[in-house]
């Protein structure tokens, strides 16, 4: 024991002063960098950096497909779909799921008892002021002139049968206006197709809805039929720039209810505008132009994965562009 604590004594003596030298910490930093360029690790390194160097060229050189993917829905081209006209009670239902129908036929009729009770109260006045205007009339017709007092009589009936007609029209044109309404709430197809909307019945028979609320869907089946695709605000620019460098724009989708089939179509229209979905996500409406025939057993608001082929890029920049689009985003903006 006494042997090995003398020489413990004097290798801990001699690192404590080595600790305490300048630098020290650096060096040792430096001496761990260029460890693998020591000769007896360097041909580990060499293999190591050619590696290197070889994965990152593969990444800028070697080309890839570069596709933006975007979910939606198959959708015959027309198709409406029916909102209420104002605040109501759904009172008649004439059509039901599938019904074919034309431009015209009548769906649905509301009800507005704020309505019924204004068209009562206007024929009220109407009725009044036109018995007014009748016992003006029939006074001014039998009024007997002569007298000072006569003639302001007489301008006074008049005036008065005046201020009654301007009453009487006035009234008048609130009627057509609540006529129009009125007939606003007999709601009719606007196009030639079927009903594309289930249970109608049970969601709409006697409920009370509010203006603009979408009741029903009238859709053209028997038309051409697109993809309504949904592509995210942030890669829509890719979909633009080759859709400039290319004369047609090739898309290839799935639709969930045909697993393990591909089909393909083009792109037809890009929207100018950026929307929410309904995850509250911008998204830009792409409308995407197919031969309905491939396709069996179409089904209007099928879900549809689709790749909208956007050329060839550098693979590093088709693996990685989420990763460079977060970079540019939050750590470099």
């Amino acid at each position: 024991i006494g042997v090995v604590c003398r020489h413990a004594a004097a290798s801990l003596h001699n690192a404590s002063e080595i600790a305490g030298l300048p630098l020290i910490g650096t060096s040792r930093i430096l001496q761990r960098c260029l460890s693998p360029f020591a000769l007896r690790h360097l041909p580990k390194t060499f293999v190591f950096a050619i590696l290197v160097a070889a994965t990152i060229a593969s990444l800028v050189y070697v080309q890839a497909d570069f596709n933006i993917r975007g979910q939606g829905q198959l959708m015959p081209t027309h198709y409406r779909h029916i909102f209420a006209p104002a605040d109501g009670v759904i009172e008649q239902i004439s059509v039901h799921h599938a019904d074919a129908v034309t431009a015209g036929t009548p769906l649905l009729t509301m009800r507005r008892s704020e309505l019924e009770l204004e068209e009562a109260r206007l024929l009220g006045e109407v009725l009044t002021n036109q018995k007014r205007l009748d016992a003006v009339r029939s006074a001014r017709l039998s009024h007997k002139s002569g007298s000072a007092s006569s003639a302001a009589a007489f301008h006074d009936l008049t005036s008065e049968e005046a201020r009654l007609q301007l009453l009487l029209s006035s009234l008048r044109d609130q009627q057509e206006i609540l006529k129009r309404e009125r007939a606003e709430l007999a709601i009719a197809s606007p196009i030639d197709g079927e009903v594309i909307t289930w249970g109608i019945e049970e969601e709409l028979s006697r409920r009370p809805v509010r203006r603009g609320e979408r009741l029903l869907s009238v859709a053209d089946s028997g038309g051409p039929w697109q993809v309504e695709l949904r592509i995210s605000d942030r890669d829509i620019e890719h979909v633009l720039a080759a859709r400039r460098a290319v004369e047609v724009l090739d898309v290839s989708f799935i639709v969930t209810s045909h697993t393990g089939e591909e089909f393909h179509g083009s792109v037809k229209d890009v929207a100018m505008a950026t929307e929410l979905d309904e995850h509250d996500r911008p998204t830009v409406l792409v409308l995407v132009a197919l031969d309905g025939q491939q396709i069996p057993d179409l089904r209007p608001g099928a879900r549809v994965v689709a790749n909208v082929h956007c050329g060839r890029r550098a693979v590093g920049y088709v693996w990685l562009r989420e990763l460079f689009d977060v970079v540019r985003t939050r750590l470099l903006f």
